[in-house]
Order: structure tokens, then C-alpha cells, then sequence
């Protein structure tokens, strides 16, 4: 998450397993943008060594510093 940012509200849904030792990726795209209230929409996945998805979730952050448009 970008520093000063609030987490709002968050959405996990747990796909398959994760053992110790394995290597995870984490992807975070960008959903939406509400400008006017310093929200953004993120689509978060994690996928592990084989490339298959472990987790994948829904988030919501409030940033008034980033400025990413």
C-alpha cells in the first residue's frame, strides 16, 4: 500500500493453498479511480510458483498524497 494510505474496506477470497517455503507474487492492478475523494479501487492476486492462483481479492485504500493520474 502507497504511504499515508487507509485501508477502507477489503475483500479476500482464499483459492488454494499456500505451503512454507513457496514463492508468492503479488499483483495489484487498479480498478477505479474516485478522484474527487481520494479513493481507489484495487484488484490484489497472488499466485504461486506454478503461476496458480492462491488468493485474489477486492480492496479499497484512501490516499490524499498519490497522485498517479
Amino acid at each position: 500500500m502507497w504511504k499515508g494510505s487507509v485501508l477502507l474496506k477489503q475483500e479476500i477470497k482464499y483459492k488454494n493453498p499456500i505451503f512454507y517455503g513457496e514463492k508468492i507474487i503479488l499483483k495489484v492492478k487498479i480498478l477505479q479511480v474516485i478522484e474527487s475523494k481520494h479513493i481507489y479501487k484495487l484488484e490484489t492476486l497472488c499466485v504461486n510458483d506454478d503461476d496458480k492462483l492462491v488468493i485474489d481479492g477486492i480492496s479499497y485504500i484512501h490516499n490524499k498524497i498519490v497522485n498517479i493520474i
